[in-house]
């Protein structure tokens, strides 16, 4: 039988909303602690990465202030 890892990613939008704001969205929180230098993090490349590390995109979530992501991969 199959095991999953999850795992949970709080973006920050610059107190706007990513759809209508002018602010880049940017992960800060991964598996509850926060990225380094995470205001040069650039969501996709972020997201390329945790691809190449085995994560994918399961659901997201946008209640303002809070937008997350939820990621699963391959348990090892």
């Amino acid at each position: 039988m199959q095991k999953w890892q999850y795992a949970v990613c709080f973006l920050d939008t610059g107190g706007t909303t990513p759809m209508f704001g002018y602010n880049p969205v940017r992960p800060r929180w991964f598996n509850g602690q926060e990225l380094r230098d995470w205001k040069k993090i650039d969501l996709t490349s972020f997201l390329n990465q945790l691809g190449d590390d085995g994560w994918e995109l399961v659901s997201t979530s946008y209640e303002p202030p809070r937008q997350l992501l939820i990621l699963k991969r391959v348990k090892p």
